[in-house]
């Protein structure tokens, strides 16, 4: 190995729990078995695979013809199987438990199926934190993958990396290799001679060096115009064909290099991931900034010395950056804590194997993929925590006060019979979960429309994440020209304010509902986003309220009355509000809900009043009277949302707009719902109930 370079090279391929069959089916045709084929028919080749715990269910049960061919080459010593978490988990997201869990029992299903125990680890996203070691070498792994730009943040030179290196925590010693970042951007986007070339120049002046690249299986044919040049213009075949047939280089798997190759010396590395993670975590100011700064610096000949000195954010700030993610993973530390603790083994086992599915990363975070912004990703999430919460409670009520999501100020967390809600009162006294026990489908999870920094201002074309190469050339993921067609352009909006459920508007009486949907309109008083006290709260329910000045100087005391556990599929919110003073016209009082549905807007999903179809679930309503039928074929049921006393309801989509590989996305995240009452020009006193009743539809 001394007189050639070990040339160490894999791919990473994952599908995230929920996603669509047919999606799946697509990235098989034209990825993973062409990929697969042309390895077959290349001899000498030797790779290194790791496939998320996801995907191998799905071939197992769909392709499994593809996971013996893939075992063939796991027997003849031509692939190198790596583990990671088994749902594909970030695995600093995870309690040390479920972290240890996670990764043993993927290398128990891997063991079973290639009759191998990999060494080696994917980290998922490369998201390291130096706590993960313990937890890693206590699960028998060896040494992981994690960027380039992880070791030249910790201060190594370039010239320094192309081996791999030991750290430790506790004793615990772990070894790490980084993969070229250079190689990631070159393959396959350039001529198979250009990456030749530049991989032998890690020869020179270097003890026993090593080229190491693992990248997504996806860019080989998934990625836009990667199909065509990879498989029909013939690039993997010939790539294989030249390293395999010259001299300098030897196909090499981890395994060999480190008994071949002493390591590099001790590195400590510092919380990281991928260079354009860093990017993507900061909230939109601060990434525009960030990418602006990129930008400047690249156009200068000293861009490959300061750039490991440039550090956006890490993975966790989405969690910052996003409530929404915030909140489904403190909803999921909580449900592992329940389940952590079952002490009968049969059933944790069970809840166990629903909570991991819920802890796939794609839900959590949003960089060029849509993962948070894709609803069905989050609702599979939702999906299996709902389970997992269910296999780990007592059939008893349980209601808390305390701060679930870490924020600073508690929510009411209630598990009933039927529902599973969280109320912020911070937030508007807003509802943040309403989860159907029955349909494990929570109707409250939703998106706020946002600025991301990727969106163009005032332009119709954005250039969004730049290479993180300025030399390496090619079209890559990061590199898309994307546009916002016109139409999209003139219905974007951005709220000011999250999206929870029973937030309380006082609007003019001359408001409009386009208006409304652009959130052009005018509010009366900032309730919205303002905090409610909680007067009261019991087994069964939640009294909350507030007490404020209109413009005009009238004083309004709210009260709102969350009410669950009344009977199969029926959940109720009362108001009372108070007035003193005198109004010198209408207003309108209108209690905003944001329920998703799986239907989206599609045309299993309509809306219907005493039998009539009005419209479907992507189309703006103003409906006279106070009932509502939402009937979302898709999840099987129907919803009756009862507003006595409202003189008419407005629905409208929330749409998002976000990156995608293939340009932009309009994503329907869920509807608006608003009855409108009207309140009279003097001194008041007002009471209604809005009464949610869930059938499930019979098949």
């Amino acid at each position: 190995m001394a007189d050639r370079l070990p040339f160490i090279f894999g791919v990473h391929a994952h599908q995230p729990v929920g996603n669509f069959s047919h999606v799946i089916d697509q990235a098989y045709e034209g990825c993973y078995r062409p990929f697969l084929e042309v390895l077959l028919r290349s001899p000498s080749v030797k790779s290194t695979w790791h496939l998320s715990g996801p995907l191998v269910d799905f071939l197992e049960a769909r392709y499994p013809e593809y996971l013996q061919a893939l075992r063939s080459l796991v027997v003849e010593g031509r692939v190198e199987l790596l583990a990671s978490g088994y749902q594909e988990p970030i695995l600093a997201s995870l309690s040390r438990i479920d972290r240890r869990e996670q990764v043993g029992r993927y290398l128990d299903r891997l063991e079973s199926l290639f009759d191998v125990r990999p060494m080696g680890l994917w980290l998922t996203e490369r998201v390291w934190e130096p706590e993960l070691i313990e937890d890693l070498v206590a699960c028998g792994i060896q040494y992981v993958f994690v960027d380039d730009y992880h070791l030249l943040s910790a201060g190594f030179a370039p010239e320094q990396l192309h081996g791999y290196f030991l750290t430790e925590s506790g004793g615990s010693k772990l070894g790490v290799f980084p993969i070229d970042e250079r190689l990631r951007y070159l393959i396959p986007f350039r001529e198979e001679d250009e990456t030749l070339e530049y991989a032998e120049t890690l020869m020179a002046g270097r003890d026993l060096p090593a080229a190491i690249i693992i990248d997504d299986l996806e860019k080989f044919g998934s990625w836009p115009g990667t199909n065509d040049l990879v498989y029909r213009r013939g690039w993997l075949a010939r790539f294989f064909e030249k390293v395999s047939s010259q001299s300098s280089m030897a196909w090499t798997l981890p395994r060999e290099y480190v008994v071949a190759a002493p390591p590099r010396g001790l590195a400590y590395l510092p919380t990281a991931s991928y260079f354009e993670m860093g990017e993507w975590s900061l909230p939109p100011d601060r990434a525009r900034e960030f990418a602006r700064l990129i930008e400047e610096w690249k156009r200068t000949p000293g861009w490959n010395s300061v750039k490991p000195y440039l550090r956006g954010s890490i993975w966790k700030n989405f969690l910052v950056k996003y409530p929404e993610a915030n909140y489904l993973h403190k909803k999921m530390m909580h449900v592992s804590a329940k389940v952590n603790a079952l002490p009968d083994p049969v059933r944790r086992e069970a809840a166990r194997a629903a909570l991991y599915r819920g802890q796939c990363n794609d839900a959590f975070w949003h960089g060029v993929f849509g993962g948070l912004y894709l609803p069905h990703l989050r609702r599979a999430n939702y999906r299996n925590l709902l389970e997992a919460e269910a296999l780990a409670e007592e059939t008893r009520p349980t209601v808390l006060h305390e701060d679930l999501d870490m924020d600073g100020s508690p929510e009411v967390y209630a598990s009933g019979r039927d529902w599973v809600l969280c109320i912020a009162p911070r937030k508007g006294g807003g509802l943040r979960e309403l989860s159907a026990r029955g349909l494990l489908h929570n109707f409250c999870d939703t998106l706020s429309r946002r600025r991301e920094h990727y969106h163009p201002l005032g332009e119709a074309v954005a250039k969004t994440e730049s290479r993180a190469d300025g030399e390496a050339g090619g079209d890559s993921i990061h590199d898309l020209q994307k546009a916002i067609p016109a139409k999209v352009r003139s219905r974007m909006a951005y709220d000011a304010y999250e999206r929870l459920s029973f937030l309380d508007h006082f609007l003019p009486a001359g408001t409009t509902l386009k208006a409304y949907r652009l959130a052009r309109h005018r509010e009366l008083a900032d309730t919205v986003v303002s905090e409610y006290a909680l007067d009261r709260l019991v087994e069964d329910r939640a009294l909350l309220s507030r007490s404020l000045r209109l413009e005009n100087g009238l004083t309004l005391t709210i009260r709102k009355e969350y009410r669950w556990n009344l009977g199969p599929g029926r959940f109720e919110v009362q108001y009372e509000i108070v007035g003193e003073g005198t109004l010198d016209e209408p207003i309108i009082f209108a209690p905003e809900m944001t329920f998703s549905f799986p239907s989206a807007d599609s045309e299993p999903g309509s809306i219907r009043k005493q039998g009539e179809v009005l419209g479907g679930f992507g189309e703006d309503l103003e409906v006279e009277g106070g009932e509502l039928i939402f009937r979302d074929e898709v999840g099987g049921f129907e919803l009756t949302i009862l507003a006595s006393g409202a003189e008419r309801f407005w629905v409208y989509p929330v749409m998002t707009l976000s990156q995608s590989e293939g340009g932009f996305d309009e994503i329907y995240q869920g509807s608006s719902i608003t009855p409108l009452f009207r309140l009279s020009p003097s001194s008041f006193e007002f009471r209604c109930a809005i009464v949610l009743h869930l059938q499930q539809l019979t098949s």
